[in-house]
């Protein structure tokens, strides 16, 4: 990737700085997300891979300035269209979020109204964004459950939420979040609880959409092989910043990759050796000086404990005072079969340990706290 090469024209979504806090009581705040900086090109896929609590869905709410209180953002910049939608009025905002950038929140069940109709709530949606009269809005509420795949929409048009398999109500999310013809769609967890073929049905679905339409789509997801057959460039998130963007192409090779924390995540992947990472990613309330990874990093310098700039690097942008290089394997890590001997799960590892995020390999999460997404 040539960050030179690409035009300014191209960048439909610009995140600059983006800080998001949560009060947690008085002269007290949780830094959610911290100077979170990407774009997302007309018609590219942008994929944004995490842990759970890394800042991802806050920096998708942020965007569309949906956080709840006690959260605010108090900082950065958010250009749609070259324009900063931060500093909007409220009424601006509103013809823009639901509009010209959709959302897919994770878990459809919740996020549907229980006691309202399917094909009525994205009537609803029809007739906000769209301006449309109530039959109209219903007639094209039925092409669009036709149009993302659900069978015999007249009738099922007319099913509530739980009369629906989770397949069903994600595609009935898919049709409102389309309802307005966006030029952006946020896709928060999409394939969230759904087996392996509903969610190749689904990503499928999304990116035929984006074909058709010329969207962009930004796929959060903790899912990296998911992200990587989606997307066109992918940003990782640790502990609420982003520490590297590369191009999808980056990651067929581990030595193309920047960041300790990416490489690591390379190497969890099972083709890679499905080796853990020791210790676990901090909590936002309780980070370290400086760079977030930095008690877990193999390359750790006591420089590290200062603030760390996110910033060009081969082709890319990493978040690293010494980041990898074509020619160089990052020590410390284990890999292959050998990294699974003696590993402890992560109901045994003490609360003290969780705290401290020890960067020596006394301890490595496996499972759900571990580093495989």
């Amino acid at each position: 990737m040539d960050n030179n090469t690409e035009k300014d024209t191209d960048v439909i979504l610009e995140v600059k700085d983006l800080k998001t806090y949560f009060k947690t009581g008085p002269h007290k705040v949780v830094k959610a997300v911290e100077g979170v900086n990407f774009s997302l090109r007309k018609g590219k896929v942008l994929g944004i891979i995490g842990e759970s609590g890394s800042g991802k869905s806050v920096t998708a709410r942020s965007i569309l300035r949906i956080v709840e209180s006690p959260g605010y953002i108090a900082g950065g910049e958010i250009r749609f269209k070259g324009q900063d939608i931060l500093k909007l009025p409220e009424k601006e905002m509103k013809s823009i979020r639901g509009n010209e950038i959709s959302m897919i929140f994770q878990e459809p069940m919740t996020s549907l109204n229980p006691i309202i109709r399917c094909g009525k709530q994205i009537a609803e949606s029809l007739r906000l964004h769209r301006g449309m009269k109530k039959k109209e809005a219903m007639e094209e509420a039925i092409k669009m459950m036709q149009a993302v795949g659900i069978a015999n929409p007249q009738a099922r048009a007319y099913e509530y939420p739980h009369q629906m398999s989770g397949g069903m109500r994600q595609r009935v999310m898919i049709a409102m979040a389309m309802s307005s013809n966006p030029k952006v769609l946020i896709a928060d967890e999409p394939t969230t609880a759904l087996d392996v073929t509903i969610q190749a049905q689904i990503l499928h679905l999304l990116l035929e959409l984006q074909k058709k339409n010329n969207m962009s789509i930004i796929l959060i997801t903790h899912d990296l092989e998911l992200a990587l057959k989606t997307a066109d460039k992918i940003v990782v998130f640790y502990a609420g910043t982003a520490v590297e963007e590369a191009d999808t192409v980056d990651f067929n090779r581990e030595a193309a990759l920047r960041h300790p924390y990416t490489r690591a995540l390379f190497r969890a992947m099972p083709e890679h050796g499905f080796a853990p990472e020791p210790g676990i990613q901090p909590y936002v309330r309780d980070l370290p000086e400086g760079c977030p990874y930095g008690p877990r990093c193999p390359k750790y310098k006591t420089e590290c404990s200062k603030e760390v700039s996110y910033v060009p690097y081969q082709g890319g942008l990493v978040r690293c005072i010494c980041p990898g290089d074509e020619n160089e394997i990052l020590p410390g890590i284990l890999s292959g079969p050998a990294g699974l001997k003696g590993q402890m799960t992560s109901e045994q590892i003490t609360s003290e340990q969780m705290a401290s995020g020890q960067r020596s390999g006394e301890y490595n999460a496996w499972g759900k706290e571990g580093v495989s997404l």
